[in-house]
């Protein structure tokens, strides 16, 4: 499930859901994703898409929703947190991206 904003047809940000690891014994359990546009931060607009999400959400069966944030992402963290995740480990320098390894912090946040 995903929700896109738009402004001027130019794509401002999403918040997608999806199966984690494809579903089988994790189908109790969802992914999710929020991207910005970097002009698009400090408006709200991940947290009125989180909301979306979440309202879909709620009409499903699902005990767990987790999330991987590429670090440093400090506004990404806090977002997640407002939201209810808890930190539940980092995957440490896992991802080799731009000539660096990357590290990031999982979450989840607990539903029904």
């Amino acid at each position: 499930m995903c929700f896109i904003a738009e402004e001027n047809e130019r794509i401002l940000g999403f918040a997608c859901s999806f199966a984690y690891r494809g579903g089988g014994v994790f189908k109790d359990t969802l992914e999710t994703s929020v991207y910005l546009d970097p002009e698009s931060k400090g408006r709200g607009l991940g947290s009125r898409l989180y909301e979306t999400l979440f309202n879909h959400l709620g009409n499903e069966s699902i005990h767990r929703v987790v999330v991987g944030i590429a670090l440093p992402n400090e506004g990404s963290v806090a977002l997640h947190r407002k939201f209810g995740f808890e930190d539940i480990g980092i995957f440490d320098e896992y991802a080799f991206y731009k000539d660096k390894f990357r590290s990031s912090l999982w979450m989840q946040k607990k539903m029904g």
